[in-house]
């Protein structure tokens, strides 16, 4: 009868997890969760910056291949904004941007890089101006040149971007 006792009591060990153990393994479910839930929002704002970063660039090939088109001569135009491609200058070269990118050119911007700051998912296109950085404050120049506006996401706070082509 002792060992009939002593199998029926191992058996009952075997049975299933103890509360101990399921809590443990809730706490582990719940802190991957967590780091999921926080490292989602910088992916999505680190895949928003590329893509800016990718139009800007985008627009920058178009523009330069304008110029060497055209005998160095700036675009007057670009057609196209807020769809995916915007050609630049009167049946220029195209740029694919993303869709919901507005882009507009200006003419000859100066100052400082703060006061053209553009909202995200807007580029600005600065014909016959050039960005100069000096001790941490970016400059607008006038220097025949072209400049690219765009902003991207640090953090939650607008950090201001400028590309010369």
């Amino acid at each position: 009868m002792n060992n009939q006792l002593s199998k029926l009591k191992s058996v009952k060990k075997e049975e299933g997890f103890t509360i101990i153990e399921v809590m443990i393994v809730l706490a582990i479910a719940g802190l991957i969760l967590l780091i999921v839930f926080l490292a989602v929002p910088a992916l999505q704002r680190n895949a928003r910056n590329t893509a800016m970063k990718n139009d800007a660039a985008s627009l920058s090939a178009a523009v330069s291949e304008f110029k060497g088109n055209n005998d160095g001569s700036l675009p007057a135009a670009i057609t196209g904004s807020g769809t995916t491609s915007v050609t630049v200058g009167t049946n220029g070269p195209v740029a694919k941007v993303q869709a919901n990118t507005t882009v507009t050119l200006t003419q000859s911007v100066t100052g400082t890089l703060a006061s053209y700051t553009t909202a995200v998912n807007t580029i600005l296109i600065a014909t016959d101006s050039k960005c100069v950085s000096t001790s941490g404050t970016t400059t607008i120049l006038s220097k025949g040149m072209t400049a690219i506006f765009y902003t991207v996401e640090n953090g939650g706070t607008a950090q201001p971007r400028c590309v010369d082509v």
